[in-house]
């Protein structure tokens, strides 16, 4: 590390702009210097230019335009564009708390192996006419750190944990990592690749497997970002589940040594995923696709309740399963 690293922030945004002027000025405001903010526009149809205009115009951020491509490539071009030692990722709807990147810094600086730091963060929701309330400490309210096994941490350090490759299964079932909390070091991404942009919801998932594959990982509890939930969010749906399915089955591919106990935890995940789109492809009278979605499941943990349960209900006359439906809501109410 550099006695004082740039740091790159990349903020993909796609008709964001009723939300960015908050995003870009919560890197500016940031404690600590020099840092650089590259904006990747995804193709949008607003007038996110006009109102990014003002800091393009002061050199204060790097505008860069796009075809539609997902948030994955986005980011994928703005580290092409960035020159940071260091690389940060933001939402246009999310914000930065003031000493966000001197606290994911700190966490390098002290264990400079690591392949990423993150961090805690909170939640923040649109009250309308009461403004924005907040929800604090959301991986402490979770408990996202303390169910993590005591043999994946390497070292403790007062307000930093150090994990190793035993974490690498927690995290494949559970992403535990936000990425608008993580700092990556350029060299990183070097060696293990960057966003694959197969995924349009879950690109920093499997990013952050290829990571933990061959990298330890830092973590501090400090709150360094604010993730803002508001009906504008992205609706994930039926393409978030696909691809929860698709990059758990990856990691049980040949290339990769996993452990029994560890496979079979991966494996029921899966199937917990497949039962997940069941249950919606029911709902939504797809009764076919939701009997395979079933099966496929099974093949990866028999032992899965649910889908037998779904499996059956696609089965069944469409009248027949909207008769259970009344019944259930009867005895519901």
């Amino acid at each position: 590390m550099s006695a004082n690293p740039l740091i790159s922030v990349i903020i993909a945004v796609y008709n964001g702009a009723k939300y960015i002027r908050k995003a870009v000025e919560s890197v500016l405001e940031q404690t600590y210097q020099p840092v650089e903010i590259v904006i990747v526009d995804d193709g949008s149809t607003d007038n996110i230019r006009e109102v990014l205009e003002p800091f393009i115009a002061k050199s204060l951020v790097r505008y860069v335009r796009q075809a539609n491509a997902g948030h994955g490539e986005a980011r994928n071009n703005g580290i092409r564009q960035s020159r940071g030692e260091y690389l940060c990722f933001l939402d246009h709807d999310d914000w930065l708390e003031k000493d966000a990147l001197r606290q994911r810094l700190e966490v390098h600086a002290r264990y400079p192996h690591l392949g990423l730091a993150f961090t805690d963060f909170r939640m923040a929701y649109d009250a309308g006419a009461q403004g924005i309330t907040y929800r604090d400490s959301t991986m402490k309210q979770y408990r996202c750190i303390e169910r993590l096994p005591a043999d994946a941490i390497s070292a403790r350090d007062g307000h930093v944990c150090v994990f190793n490759q035993r974490v690498l299964t927690d995290l494949i079932v559970d992403c535990f990592i936000w990425v608008g909390t993580v700092m990556i070091p350029r060299r990183v991404l070097d060696e293990v690749g960057v966003f694959d942009g197969r995924f349009k919801c879950s690109p920093d998932h499997d990013l952050f497997i290829r990571i933990v594959r061959r990298f330890e990982i830092g973590f501090t509890d400090a709150i360094t970002a604010a993730y803002f939930q508001h009906t504008s969010n992205m609706s994930l749906g039926m393409v978030l589940l696909d691809e929860a399915v698709r990059i758990r089955t990856d990691t049980l591919s040949a290339q990769h040594e996993m452990a029994d106990g560890d496979r079979r935890r991966v494996r029921a995940s899966i199937a917990d995923y497949c039962a997940r789109r069941a249950q919606v492809l029911i709902r939504d009278g797809r009764r076919e696709s939701a009997r395979r979605d079933a099966i496929r499941g099974l093949k990866f943990d028999p032992r899965c309740a649910r889908l037998y349960k779904y499996f059956l209900l696609a089965a069944m006359p469409q009248p027949i399963v909207s008769a259970l439906r009344r019944v259930r809501r009867v005895a519901s109410s």
